[in-house]
């Protein structure tokens, strides 16, 4: 008959053997950058470089986002390298204050201007301000960008600050807010996160002189929008300059149409349907890149 101190030894054991093969998964991983793209409310997006460096991008209007990251990073780890909020919106920054608290953040990326510095709105969003006392609580580096900036994260991989402009440059609004839209380069491949940027904004940065959209013929490009990929939501201008490859985006699944294939309804009319990637058909679209080639899926 097995004792129960053999059974208790053997078990142990096991969770040993597991926990070390799982730390020589994590500590030998495929050196690739990952880019995750979150169904939340908001928009919220999470980047791995191949150095194994973590960029979290908005998280969303609640703490769900916890969990996805938590289900990609090792469960001993609690460093975050950089966080960026791209605009004031709850629907982006209120999961961060639960990311900024439960991970060591090294830095905290925000728009140099927003629509309270620059007296579009009077009144402080209360989880803005919630915001606000977390990053000062912190101890992360703060770091204020606009239009024209590259930020640095990682070997070969960074992301060059398309928007927001000069605030002498561009008519904001509330609708139109400062907001940060980064395109994430590696090497041949380049990541434009829209996130809830409006046709207005789009239309700016099309023709704008920090907006490179013609790269040489083996790049691949992806377009990430946090809306869906309508002609009320998407701009020709942008469309037209920045020529896709792939495209992820959100929208809800009831009356989906896959059939649309003209441009007045379909700002992506010439990119086939399998090149199109929902995140609202399950928890996350991720992209995996090794610098020239691409693939996609949902998880």
């Amino acid at each position: 008959m097995i004792s129960k101190r053999f059974i208790i030894v053997a078990l142990a054991m096991f969770g040993i053997s597991a926990l070390g093969g799982y730390v020589y998964f994590e500590q030998y991983r495929e050196k690739v950058l990952e880019v995750y793209a979150f169904n939340v409310n908001g928009s919220s997006y999470f980047i791995r470089t191949p150095n194994d460096m973590r960029i979290v991008i908005n998280a969303g209007a609640n703490g769900a986002v916890l969990r996805n990251i938590t289900g990609i990073l090792p469960f001993y780890s609690r460093r975050i390298d950089k966080v960026m909020a791209t605009d004031t919106d709850p629907r982006n920054i209120t999961g961060l204050i639960d990311i900024i608290s439960r991970y060591r953040v090294g830095e905290i990326i925000l728009p140099q201007n927003t629509i309270y510095s620059l007296g579009i709105s009077t009144t402080t969003d209360k989880i803005y301000e919630t915001f606000q006392s977390a990053v000062r609580g912190s101890g992360a580096k703060v770091t204020y960008v606009e239009g024209g900036d590259v930020i640095s994260f990682d070997e070969n991989v960074s992301a060059n600050i398309i928007f927001p402009a000069n605030a002498g440059e561009f008519a904001y609004s509330k609708s139109s807010a400062p907001q940060i839209i980064p395109e994430i380069n590696y090497d041949q491949t380049h990541f434009l996160l829209l996130g809830n940027a409006t046709t207005k904004i789009q239309k700016y940065i099309a023709k704008g002189k920090t907006f490179d959209g013609n790269r040489c013929y083996k790049a691949k490009r992806v377009i990430i929008t946090a809306n869906s990929a309508t002609s009320g939501n998407i701009a020709d201008d942008l469309t037209g300059r920045y020529y896709a490859d792939f495209l992820i985006y959100s929208k809800s699944l009831t009356g989906l149409n896959v059939s649309t294939k003209s441009r007045a309804e379909d700002p992506f009319y010439y990119l086939p349907m399998n090149n199109r990637f929902n995140t609202k058909e399950k928890s996350a679209v991720r992209a995996i890149s090794d610098g020239k080639q691409l693939r996609i899926d949902t998880i």
